[in-house]
């Protein structure tokens, strides 16, 4: 996309129409060795098949050159300098500085990019930016850098610009919002920078910007928030409060556009009640992965945290959440109502008391509970089954679609408690968890029961560690609870 390889038609995004083409190459087995998201479900990475690189490799043999950046790439670079479009540096010697001065005859070059230059490159200079025009691709992961040149305005014509894991990198230059071609703009693990252009709204075709892992960032600039042509926004820091640079709590529904995985989190002090507006999210149909992490929040209480999270309402075919460290009093009201909701993580919310009713999510399929430190007791509430009435009144079955269950750091967890009356031949109560096949038990010491109805679901994984007093309990044949477990293929205790 960066190179405009691809053609718009009907005024198509590309974005759209490089997805379109990407499928059609894996589905013709030019990919292979797929990553995929353990929360999410979705594709993070994979590899270029090795015939397929091998031709291609072949056929571009003459434009695109990678080498490393020794005493011998000077004569290496030169010899292709009028042809080469696309070139990869992947090591720059400690001392040097700067680039091969053979780059600077490349200057029909799309793409420069330098990889683990980390002791030996901290600046671009601005004579090399000036060469290089026809960049469309400046990708400088994991360098040195402290700073860019003030003539990075003249790319005019890049697209692509990556700047990850430069650590000493403490800011952008306000020029850099003069690239109106730039598509996709990378900054994660930036981990000095601390604060972004004012003037970013000036960047009208920005579609992707992943600002994740910047620690020292306060909060992004308000102008984020007229980017209305935004589809992705990894990290959204969310500021409450006197500061009328920082993008806001209600910016959220301006970029509508937003869509894949989305993470927030929160920073400030909620002195008015009008900063929270409702359904932020609600519009952004194309979000089916959203994270609300923890930040600075020490100044609010969990009844003000409670209703910014209830404001915070997802559009309801979300496939995949994660609430981690949002200290509210309880889960937020809509919850139980994400009814295409396949993942979900809730951990370290540290003052509920109770297990919300995750039983009636119907298409759940994995489930991760973790560092809650008020739980005592799991019952019929976390099925959605409060009492035997609701069971006879229930569907057929409780979290039908579940496969993989984990618990993890619940320090107070004594009990987990069946179905009052449930008997596992009896068809006047639902099926409980069908398809569950892995169920996770760790770190919960004080826990000494499972639930009948454990012996009926079909496991066949089952892993307890550092649980003391429940492996105590499932030694085999003499366990109290080992009738409940002894149907199940793989048990591993580990203490």
């Amino acid at each position: 996309m960066a190179q405009d390889y691809l053609d718009s038609e009907e005024n198509k995004d590309k974005g759209i129409i490089g997805n379109i083409v990407f499928d059609n190459l894996v589905a013709r087995s030019f990919f292979q060795d797929f990553k995929k998201d353990d929360d999410s479900g979705k594709i993070i990475g994979c590899k270029m098949h090795d015939i397929v690189h091998d031709f291609v490799h072949f056929l571009t043999k003459k434009e695109c050159l990678i080498t490393e950046a020794n005493q011998g790439a000077n004569s290496e670079i030169e010899v292709l300098a009028s042809k080469v479009r696309h070139l990869t540096l992947t090591y720059v010697p400690d001392g040097s500085n700067s680039l091969p001065t053979s780059c600077y005859n490349c200057k029909k070059l799309r793409t420069l990019a330098v990889f683990l230059s980390r002791l030996s490159l901290p600046c671009i200079d601005a004579s090399l930016v000036l060469q290089l025009k026809c960049l469309r691709t400046l990708n400088l992961i994991d360098n040195s850098i402290e700073e860019l040149p003030e003539e990075i305005d003249q790319l005019v014509h890049l697209r692509h610009l990556d700047l990850s894991g430069n650590y000493l990198l403490k800011k952008l230059p306000d020029s850099i919002c003069s690239l109106y071609n730039l598509y996709t703009l990378v900054i994660c693990f930036c981990r000095s920078l601390s604060k972004l252009p004012r003037n970013m709204s000036k960047l009208i075709n920005l579609r992707h910007l992943y600002v994740a892992n910047c620690f020292h960032l306060e909060y992004l600039p308000k102008g984020i928030g007229r980017l209305t042509s935004l589809q992705t926004l990894d990290e959204c820091r969310v500021f409450f409060g006197l500061n009328d640079e920082a993008f806001k709590f209600g910016d959220l529904r301006t970029l509508n556009n937003l869509g894949g995985s989305l993470n927030i989190r929160f920073r400030g002090n909620l002195n008015d009640a009008s900063e929270v507006v409702e359904l932020p999210l609600v519009d952004n149909k194309q979000i089916f992965d959203l994270r609300i992490l923890r930040w600075d929040l020490s100044q609010m209480t969990p009844e003000g945290i409670l209703q910014i999270m209830n404001a915070l309402q997802p559009q309801e075919d979300l496939e995949s959440l994660v609430i981690y460290g949002v200290v509210a009093p309880t889960w937020p009201k809509w919850l139980t109502c994400l009814n295409r909701l396949r993942f979900l993580t809730l951990g370290d919310c540290g003052n509920w008391e109770t297990l919300p009713p995750l039983g009636k999510l119907p298409f759940l399929e994995r489930l991760k509970l973790s560092e809650m430190g008020f739980i005592e007791k799991v019952g019929g509430e976390f099925l959605g089954l409060e009492d035997d009435q609701a069971a006879f009144k229930s569907s057929s079955s409780v979290f039908p679609k579940l496969k993989h269950l984990g618990f993890s750091w619940l320090p107070d967890w004594k009990e987990w408690e069946g179905v009052s009356g449930w008997a596992k031949e009896d068809s006047k109560f639902p099926t409980i968890m069908p398809c569950l096949s892995s169920l996770t038990i760790q770190d919960c010491r004080r826990l000494e029961t499972l639930p009948d109805f454990l012996s009926k679901i079909p496991l066949q994984n089952l892993t307890i560690q550092n649980c003391q007093k429940l492996t105590d309990r499932c030694t085999e044949v003499s366990g109290e609870e080992w009738p409940k477990i002894s149907h199940i293929q793989k048990i591993i205790r580990l203490d």
